[in-house]
């Protein structure tokens, strides 16, 4: 019969610890890494809208060039408007004046020498007529005579519609000539064109 040998106690104990040690070795030099997942990405609330950021040239108008703030920009253009000149005015049409009583349309003017007993006059004579409106009770009338030589006379006349005017002048003489007339109010505003007596 065949006898086995016996195997000291001890040298099973280093066998196992020499295989412990093996083991502990390859799990060293390969550690398994376990991945993390990926972080979630952030929540966006549904009820906030997303403002896109604000741009510094948003609020800026460019001016000759140059980038002015927006209310700068405003102030000028309302300075620029300040500064226009104002519309002209079309002015009113002028009206002629207005002659300041009824006109007076004077003709047959006639300019003659008199011999009295003073000495030599000229005596004048004009036809006269209203032109609409007849004259003023309670206004005066004029008429004047224009020698070429020498001042102006005024003789007081009573007007109506239309008529004659005549009267002798003695200190006009032939020679104070030619002679024009006219007629003018108490005012002494002028109803008539001046004619020339002959």
């Amino acid at each position: 019969m065949r006898r086995f040998k016996t195997v000291p106690w001890s040298w099973i104990g280093c066998g196992l610890l020499a295989a412990f040690a093996a083991g502990c070795g390859d799990a060293y030099d390969n550690p398994i890494r376990h991945k993390s997942p990926p972080p979630s990405p952030p929540s966006i609330d549904s009820n906030t809208a997303a403002e896109p950021p604000s741009s510094p040239q948003a609020d800026s108008t460019e001016a000759g060039g140059a980038v002015v703030p927006a209310e700068a920009a405003a102030d000028a253009k309302a300075d620029q408007e300040d500064r226009r000149p104002a519309p002209r005015e079309k002015p009113s049409p002028t009206r002629p004046p207005q002659p300041a009583g009824p006109s007076i349309r004077l003709s047959a003017g006639t300019a003659l020498a008199q011999s009295l007993p003073t000495g030599t006059a000229m005596g004048f004579s004009v036809d006269y007529q209203f032109a609409g409106a007849g004259p003023d009770a309670a206004a005066k009338y004029f008429w004047i005579i224009e020698p070429a030589k020498g001042q102006p006379l005024k003789q007081p006349v009573s007007l109506n519609a239309e008529g004659t005017l005549q009267g002798f002048f003695p200190p006009l003489r032939p020679e104070n000539g030619p002679f024009r007339c006219h007629v003018e109010d108490g005012l002494g505003n002028r109803l008539s064109p001046s004619i020339p007596l002959r």
